[in-house]
């Protein structure tokens, strides 16, 4: 049986838009969280990702952003899979 893939952030990078600085902690975790959940058929090693900008409302809960940025960050380690990015043993 196979092991389930995994997804290890070394650093993560998110600026937000003014007003939102003490919200920042909460949303990494729960873009963490959310990120987890998200089904990784296969290992990709990245030194880096880029995630196009993630549109956020000043009335959206933490949950609402960590949750959009977490499908931008799966969507782009799919995309780096089919695309042959080198893949951990």
């Amino acid at each position: 049986m196979n092991k389930p893939a995994k997804i290890t952030i070394a650093n993560l990078n998110i600026k937000l838009p003014p007003g939102f600085g003490r919200r920042a902690d909460a949303i990494a975790r729960g873009a963490a969280r959310h990120l987890a959940r998200l089904p990784i058929r296969t290992n990709v090693q990245l030194a880096s990702l880029a995630v196009p900008k993630v549109s956020v409302q000043g009335g959206e809960t933490d949950t609402v952003i960590a949750r959009r940025i977490a499908r931008a960050i799966h969507s782009q380690i799919k995309t780096s899979g089919r695309k042959g990015i080198r893949h951990a043993d």
